[in-house]
């Protein structure tokens, strides 16, 4: 019986733990959290020569992981386009660009997902950290407004 009643624990305990590892943690990056954990994230926007608006978002990790860089554009209302990119990253430089016309910022969402790798760093771990980002919140406003002739 005392033998069952193991077995069965470690049993449980096996099929437990996947699913625990399987977790997906959201988290909402803002300008406060950046200047709060500055070694992780750093986000610049600026103007374009074509008038767009230009971001580039390096993410520094402890160890090297997979990746997925997640944009949506939305204008009025509706969704214009999508962009996913998968990434073998590394510990630091991982920088991922990407650029929005002045009027769909406000929109506009980008997410970048984080997932560890197993020991041969070629297989991305169950377990997931989405980090979402407003684009609006790292423009200044006077990017928000359209040059002449654009």
């Amino acid at each position: 019986m005392k033998t069952n009643s193991l077995l069965l624990a470690g049993l449980m305990a096996t099929l437990l733990v996947p699913t625990a590892l399987a977790l997906t943690t959201e988290r909402v990056i803002t300008p406060d959290y950046i200047r709060q954990h500055p070694g992780e994230f750093s986000v610049n926007a600026a103007r374009g020569l074509d008038g767009l608006i230009v971001f580039t978002i390096s993410h520094t990790v402890a160890a090297p992981m997979y990746h997925v860089a997640h944009l949506t554009i939305h204008h009025h209302g509706k969704l214009m386009a999508t962009s996913n990119t998968p990434v073998f990253g590394r510990k630091r430089d991982n920088t991922f660009h990407f650029s929005i016309a002045a009027d769909a910022v406000a929109e506009s969402k980008f997410s970048l997902s984080d997932s560890a790798l197993d020991s041969t760093g070629e297989v991305p771990l169950p377990g997931t950290v989405i980090h979402h980002f407003r684009p609006a919140d790292f423009v200044p406003k006077e990017l928000l407004k359209q040059p002449p002739g654009v």
